[in-house]
């Protein structure tokens, strides 16, 4: 029975580095995306919460003022879900809960919430919630993390999030526009 417990921590341990490797490739390929940081923040867009479900939902304020929400039908862009993904796994693994990785817990964002100061307009939080199976288990369990504050890497990986909800809001992730070259526009 031991040898099987030996074997069963062993494979979490090649498991959880593998998924690490993967991460960190994910994490390289959505850093070397176009930078739209300067674009996006000109129109004054705050997001308040981008929903993957099926489509895509962003919520988010116009200058401060004009609260919007876009839907689409679309399966969400690769690089979107990636850089959720990527989130995910770093409030999963970095910020202290290596067990679920270890354990073979596998997550999968669906929402990303976020919180502002009201004085100074500034984002400080962020939550996540999406669904997560254990060990290629069919059921599923839904998961939600409490606010978590805003540091370096996760406004890093926040900032590439935002650059691909500011494209759904542009239009240029609509559906026909999706095969389209980076920078040819309607």
């Amino acid at each position: 029975m031991e040898e099987k417990e030996e074997l069963k921590a062993r494979n979490a341990r090649v498991d959880r580095a593998s998924r690490i490797s993967r991460y960190q490739g994910i994490f390289k390929t959505i850093m070397e995306e176009q930078d739209r940081s300067a674009e996006r923040i000109k129109d004054g867009i705050d997001f308040k919460s981008i929903t993957l479900d099926g489509g895509v939902k962003i919520s988010y304020v116009e200058h401060g003022v004009t609260a919007k929400s876009i839907e689409s039908e679309d399966k969400p862009r690769d690089q979107l879900r990636l850089a959720l993904e990527y989130l995910v796994y770093h409030w999963t693994d970095e910020i202290g809960n290596k067990l679920y990785l270890e354990k073979g817990v596998a997550r999968a964002p669906k929402k990303l919430k976020l919180k502002y100061d009201r004085k100074t307009g500034m984002l400080t939080h962020y939550a996540i919630s999406g669904v997560e199976t254990i060990d290629g288990d069919v059921s599923y369990t839904w998961f939600q993390s409490m606010w978590l504050p805003i540091y370096e890497r996760e406004s890093e990986i926040l900032e590439k999030i935002f650059d691909e909800a500011w494209l759904y809001i542009k239009g240029i992730r609509k559906e026909e526009n999706l095969f389209k070259p980076e920078g040819e526009e309607e």
